[in-house]
């Protein structure tokens, strides 16, 4: 897996899967002992970052299934094409720490946002910042 938004949290994953960072944003979620998926069943996976996920696009991507032989030897590489992000809807997903009041920017927030806007007078001097 491959996210965006900071550093998964080693040991923060649930649901019997254990996660470990293999390089720079690269991760390796891994089943831990007796964990068993039957058929057709589904589970959800948590994990914890070093910072704020309050985006979809920050969401992880590229993720596969390595497939080992009874020894240890990699068999094959199966990428998941079909997960789905699911929109963010709960105030812990949308905000980025406990007391945080910063309002989720929809289109309708951002419009009201721009309809405080004015014009600035082009007979004034207006600060400069240098770049």
């Amino acid at each position: 897996m491959n996210p965006s938004a900071g550093d998964v949290i080693p040991g923060s994953a649930t649901n019997g899967i254990s996660v470990t960072l293999l390089s720079g944003a690269f991760y390796c979620f891994a089943p831990e002992t007796g964990f068993q998926l039957s058929p057709g069943e589904k589970r959800n996976i948590e994990v914890d970052h070093s910072a704020w996920m309050i985006k979809e696009d920050q969401s992880p991507i590229g993720l596969y299934i390595v497939f080992y032989e009874k020894g240890g030897k990699e068999r094959s590489r199966f990428p998941l094409n079909n997960f789905k992000v699911r929109a963010f809807t709960r105030p812990e997903q949308l905000n980025r720490f406990t007391y945080d009041q910063t309002p989720d920017p929809t289109p309708q927030w951002q419009y009201e946002q721009n309809e405080k806007l004015s014009l600035l007078s082009p007979y004034k001097d207006h600060p400069t910042v240098p770049a």
